[in-house]
C-alpha cells in the first residue's frame, strides 16, 4: 500500500498521530536550541573570559531566554497534549462501534491540514472534528470556525468520495448546555455520547458499501500522498 506524506497509509494512523509527531518535533527542536544557546554562551566564555563582563550579560541573556522561550514552548505544548488527549478519547469512543459495523479512520491528511476521525458505518460517511476545550459551554455561544472547519471537512469528504457526508462537532471534556444540537449543518455533541449517537442512526450503507467507500477513501488519499 502507498503511504502518505508522513510515511504512514491512511488505514494505520493513530488518533491524535499528527499532535504526537508535532510534540516529538517541538521537544527536539526546543533542546536543539537549548545546545546551541549553551554552544554559544561558552564560545563567548572562551573568547572574551568566563569572569568577564560581556560572559556574565551572555549568560544572564541565555537564562532569560530560556525562560521566555522555555514557558511559551510549554505552554504551545500543553495544549497540544490536550488536543492529543482528546483525539485518543474520540478514537476509543470510535472503537466500540468496530462490532457494530463501523470503521474508523484517523489524522485523515486533506493537503490542507487534517480531519481528526473519518466514521464509516451503516449510518453513513461522518467527519469528525475534536476540540479538547474544557468547562461549560452554550451550543449557541460555539465559535463559528469551528463550525465553518467541520462543515468543510464534511464538504472535502464529500468531494473525494462522491457519497453523502456528515460533519460532527465532537467536545471530549467540555459540558454542554444541550447535549445533542445541530448549527449551520454541523452536529454538535460531548465525546460519552458519539458511540451511542452513531449507532442509532438510521441505516444508509450495506456492510460492503461500508468496505468500498473505506478502500475508495483510503486509497484517494494514500495515492495523493504519494503523489
Amino acid at each position: 500500500m502507498s503511504s502518505t506524506r508522513s510515511g504512514t497509509p491512511t488505514a494505520a494512523r493513530r488518533p491524535g498521530q499528527y499532535g504526537f509527531e508535532t510534540i516529538r518535533r517541538h521537544a527536539v527542536y526546543g533542546l536543539l536550541g537549548l545546545a546551541l544557546l549553551l554552544t554559544l554562551t561558552v564560545m563567548v566564555g572562551m573568547a572574551a573570559g568566563f569572569t568577564s563582563g560581556v560572559f556574565v550579560v551572555a549568560e544572564v541573556a541565555l537564562i532569560a531566554l530560556m525562560l521566555i522561550g522555555g514557558r511559551a514552548v510549554t505552554d504551545r505544548l500543553d495544549r497540544r497534549e490536550r488536543g492529543v488527549a482528546g483525539e485518543v478519547k474520540v478514537g476509543a469512543e470510535l472503537e466500540k462501534l468496530s462490532d457494530h459495523g463501523w470503521l474508523a479512520l484517523h489524522d485523515v491528511q486533506t493537503g490542507r491540514g487534517n480531519i481528526d476521525h473519518v466514521a464509516i458505518g451503516p449510518g453513513g460517511l461522518i467527519a469528525i472534528e475534536t476540540k479538547s476545550h474544557a468547562g461549560r459551554r452554550s451550543v449557541d455561544r460555539i465559535d463559528p470556525s469551528w463550525l465553518k472547519q467541520s462543515y468543510a471537512q464534511k464538504c472535502w469528504l464529500e468531494r473525494v468520495t462522491g457519497a453523502k457526508a456528515d460533519g460532527l462537532l465532537v467536545f471530549s471534556n467540555a459540558y454542554l448546555d444541550r447535549h445533542i444540537s445541530r448549527r449551520r449543518g454541523v452536529l454538535i455533541l460531548p465525546a460519552r455520547s458519539l458511540a451511542k449517537q452513531l449507532q442509532r442512526r438510521r441505516p444508509v450503507l450495506s456492510a460492503d458499501e461500508v468496505q468500498a467507500l473505506h478502500h475508495k477513501l483510503c486509497a484517494a488519499l494514500d495515492s495523493a500522498g504519494a503523489s
